[in-house]
């Protein structure tokens, strides 16, 4: 029992947080997971080596006697555990914590006389607080790591090669309301197919901290959180000089837009302005 442990020779990291970062390191070969504690708390790294994703668990813990400064493993290793690995992002252990106890020492020796498997770490993954399990569910499971698995990742590869690099906005954080942020998805027609090709959508947060999203054929401008009280796209973009003006192409033409005027030129051939084609009606005589 977790309880019993030793509380310095384990990790505590939190379900929801490992089970988000293996969802993403389970999407291609040689996706990994990394572990490791910045002094308080623990951080956790999911990537399958074209994204990443990053989470601090203020509540995680890296005992003080336990044999590893950090931890890597691949997402293969969870293979046979995936049941385990999905639970995670059940609501109901959103909160719970998954120890982590290296076994090396009793259980590692004991496969390596009697299984004749070559065990240079084991490690044992139980989520507390969980249940008996039940038929379909796993409580706890071990997995074997070698000295020759390939880490791709470690502390200094990330904060060099990664965290450094990630672009420092230069305005203040803006909250959004997160509906707001789903309408994006309503840009990529899907015409009734499940395909998973890619859907590329280009994101700006301009200088006002409205929030832009443009792909092939349709583009998205929502206005964040207290932005101005019950102040509208069409105000926001109202012209002095013309109120008539196409509130769009005063949006999407000034300097300080460039970019994204840019982008949805590119995206949309025919945006509605600027030199905009001539649309043919049937009832057009040549």
């Amino acid at each position: 029992m977790v309880s019993l442990m030793n509380k310095k020779k384990y990790v505590s990291i939190n379900a929801e947080m490992l089970g988000r970062a293996y969802k993403i390191a389970k999407r291609r070969y040689k996706g990994g997971i990394f572990i490791w504690s910045s002094g308080q708390g623990l951080n956790i790294v999911g990537t399958d080596r074209h994204s990443i994703i990053f989470f601090h668990d203020e509540n995680g813990y890296l005992g003080d006697d336990f044999h590893h400064e950090s931890l890597y493993f691949c997402a293969s290793k969870f293979k046979k555990h995936k049941k385990f690995m999905q639970s995670l992002l059940y609501y109901k252990n959103h909160k719970k914590q998954v120890y982590i106890d290296d076994k090396t020492g009793d259980e590692g020796l004991a496969r390596s006389i009697f299984l004749k498997q070559k065990v240079d770490f084991l490690f044992n993954f139980k989520l507390n607080e969980s249940n008996k399990k039940s038929k379909n569910e796993e409580s706890s499971f071990s997995i074997v790591c070698k000295s020759t698995d390939n880490k791709m990742l470690s502390q200094e590869i990330l904060e060099e090669n990664v965290l450094a690099k990630i672009p420092k906005i230069q305005f203040e954080p803006t909250p959004f309301d997160l509906d707001k942020i789903k309408l994006i998805d309503n840009l990529v027609l899907r015409y009734g197919s499940k395909s998973k090709k890619l859907k590329p959508v280009t994101i700006h947060v301009n200088e006002s901290n409205m929030l832009c999203a443009i792909c092939e054929h349709a583009f998205l401008i929502s206005l964040p959180l207290f932005f101005e009280e019950d102040k509208t796209l069409k105000e926001t973009f109202k012209s002095p000089q013309d109120e008539d003006k196409n509130i769009f192409e005063i949006a999407l033409s000034e300097k300080k837009y460039k970019q994204i005027f840019n982008d949805i030129k590119k995206f949309l051939p025919d945006p509605g302005f600027k030199d905009n084609k001539k649309v043919y009606t049937p009832n057009e005589e040549f």
